[in-house]
């Protein structure tokens, strides 16, 4: 046997160290319904730590040395890139992973271009599916009041509940896109593949009896029960825990499955179960449970639950710093849940924290996310130039998400949403052309008509409208709002409602007040069919009402409807709030008047009580600076009810 050179054996054993330290990779394409993933190639990979990419080659395949890595030593990737590409799971960077140089590490990007062609199609199916379950719901709904089979209260709670869950749905339908089109099909089995095709397609029905066909929904009691008892063993031996992991990945699929459709079929507390249970399979995966946070926010307007979530989402994203986006993201949930509770200042904190983030970032979806939800935040702080600036990134960045087309035909167009949100705040700082410039274009595109945004449209330009004073036009576009909601909704609705009193408000300032209470009335009608008698909504009205009166120099008719408004504010309230501060300003004021008008001035002491009521409120609620501090306090009427605010 021929003798090997010291040389020559310390060449084989270097290249069999390099060799062993090693992580091979392999990135293919997503697998779509018809059409299996390829290897993709030219994508840089680089792990944390590394000072060199590597790129894959046309097979597919790359290979990241890992110096002094022992079997099992955890590493995490600092970067997945391909122009025109993005990562299947947003979470891949920043994840730690298991060193193996057996085990390949398999990623999965997916087309930008086709994950928008998915998510619109899929999208759209999904509007479809909503639309129809709802008119269905409704007319039996109608038909069982009709026939007197229910009462009418049970009439007004089934309705508003059911109005509810569909607007609410709708605002999910975005995120529920995205996860089907981001599904790898080359991972499913035959049942599987059909199961997800039903739901892309909105065939709800078909998916469920498939669903219950192989037991899912005994499975998702049993996955419950398993965790209660804690018998999800995560400590095991490592082929058993990547066992239970292959098949947590299964469960936690077919529990979105069954919380899609359960949503599609407005019924959610089932929804809020299969969501729930997911986040539990495995509470460091911030997707998922931020999934089930955003549920009980925007759904179940459970805000304290769907805090705990974000939170918890947020502890375990801060240990992937390598992750700004998902921390980003976790960040904005919670601004989004402090907004929605009118703690705005608390917002304005985590979304700047959020944005610090992401900012020099080029992730145009989730940054024009970012200052859209900041610019309603300025703009409820009327810090009314940062709001406009915030508007205007969030435009750019949608643009440069989707392309420079301002409206597409979709129902939910973001770069539409942060385009009202900058007119409404060019409408609050009187600069009513600029707003006219901004919307004009709108209606020169090829959009639908008859679609909810374009309500939103008619609604806002009813608003520019009527700020300069061409109140004609302003109720033209108002009624044109009102038929789109009356379409789409069905005739009781609190869109039409507040639609109504919008137009009762342009007729206020037309000083038609018989008219403007005739459409105060309107709204009054629908309200009460909608929500009884016994709500703020209905306080609101009965305010509009008063203010009517007042202006005919009705104005002990006038308090009679205020008092009524506030009896039920005292009640339905929960704290203060500036319906009821308005409510208060509007009864001193009142009060006073009637008084100096009758020679009664017993009404003085009741009259400075309410506007003090009223100045508190909105010292503890509103900034310093905020103007309608400023206008109660200097349009009170009196020197003596002005005097009276400071002792």
């Amino acid at each position: 046997m021929k003798k090997r050179s010291l040389l020559a054996l310390l060449w084989l054993s270097v290249c069999f160290v390099v060799s062993a330290q090693t992580q091979q990779g392999y990135v293919k394409t997503l697998g779509r319904p018809n059409q299996k993933g390829v290897a993709l190639s030219g994508v840089s990979v680089r792990v944390k730590g590394g000072h060199n990419a590597v790129l894959s080659g046309q097979d597919g395949t790359f290979a990241m040395p890992m110096p002094g890595k022992k079997q099992g030593d955890s590493y995490a990737l600092q970067q997945v890139q391909k122009q025109g590409y993005e990562l299947k799971d947003k979470g891949t960077v920043g994840r730690q992973y298991a060193y193996s140089d057996k085990v390949p590490l398999t990623l999965v990007m997916v087309s930008s271009a086709q994950l928008s062609s998915d998510k619109q199609r899929i999208e759209n199916k999904a509007y479809e599916v909503a639309e129809r379950g709802y008119k269905k719901r409704l007319a039996v709904l109608e038909k069982q009041k009709d026939s007197n089979a229910i009462t009418m209260e049970q009439y007004r709670q089934q309705l508003s509940d059911l109005q509810d869950k569909f607007e609410k749905y709708q605002s999910l339908i975005d995120g529920l896109a995205e996860h089907y089109a981001l599904v790898d099909y080359d991972n499913l089995d035959e049942q599987e593949r059909e199961i997800n095709l039903c739901i892309e397609n909105g065939d709800l029905e078909r998916a469920d009896s498939l669903l219950q066909l192989i037991g899912v929904q005994q499975r998702a009691e049993d996955i419950a029960q398993r965790l209660k008892a804690g018998q999800l063993l995560m400590d095991e031996a490592e082929q058993e825990k990547a066992e239970i992991l292959k098949r947590q990945e299964k469960d936690a699929e077919y529990l979105y499955q069954l919380y899609t459709i359960a949503l599609g079929k407005f019924d959610n507390d089932k929804a809020r179960f299969y969501i729930e249970t997911r986040a539990e399979l495995d509470t460091t995966n911030v997707e998922w449970v931020g999934d089930a946070g955003e549920f009980l926010q925007e759904i179940a307007g459970d805000y304290n639950s769907a805090m705990i979530f974000f939170q918890r989402a947020y502890m375990v994203a801060q240990q992937h710093q390598d992750n700004p986006r998902e921390l980003s993201t976790c960040l904005l949930n919670i601004g989004s849940n402090h907004e929605v509770q009118g703690r705005y200042l608390q917002a304005l904190s985590y979304d700047l924290q959020a944005l610090e983030l992401i900012k020099d970032s080029n992730y145009w979806l989730e940054l024009g996310g970012n200052y859209n939800n900041l610019g309603n935040v300025y703009r409820y702080l009327s810090r009314y130039e940062d709001a406009e600036n915030c508007f205007k990134q969030a435009i750019n960045c949608y643009a440069k998400a989707y392309g420079e087309k301002l409206v597409e035909k979709n129902r939910r167009d973001y770069q539409l949403v942060a385009t009202i949100g900058l007119t409404r705040v060019y409408s609050s700082e009187g600069k009513f052309q600029q707003a006219i410039d901004l919307l004009t274009p709108i209606f020169q595109h090829n959009v639908n008509e008859n679609s909810v945004d374009m309500a939103g449209v008619y609604s806002e330009w009813g608003d520019i409208q009527s700020g300069i004073e061409q109140h004609s036009v302003a109720i033209e576009y108002y009624k044109k709002a009102m038929q789109i909601w009356e379409k789409v909704y069905g005739q009781y609705h609190p869109y039409v409602a507040i639609t109504n009193s919008n137009i009762a408000a342009t007729f206020v300032e037309l000083e038609e007040y018989d008219k403007a209470i005739e459409y105060h009335q309107k709204s009054l009608a629908v309200k009460r069919m909608v929500y009884g008698d016994n709500h703020p909504s209905i306080a609101n009205s009965y305010n509009g009402i008063a203010v009517c009166l007042r202006n005919k120099n009705m104005v002990k008719e006038a308090l009679e409807y205020m008092e009524k408004a506030l009896s039920i504010q005292e009640q339905c309230s929960q704290g203060e709030n500036i319906d009821l501060a308005n409510t208060y300003y509007n009864l001193g004021t009142c009060y006073y008047e009637y008084g100096l008008a009758t020679g009664d001035m017993s009404n003085k002491a009741r009259a400075i009580d309410y506007c003090r009521k009223a100045y508190r409120i909105i010292k503890n609620v509103l900034p310093e600076d905020h103007p309608i501090r400023k206008f109660v306090k200097e349009n009170l009427g009196n020197n003596e009810l002005r005097e009276a605010l400071h002792d």
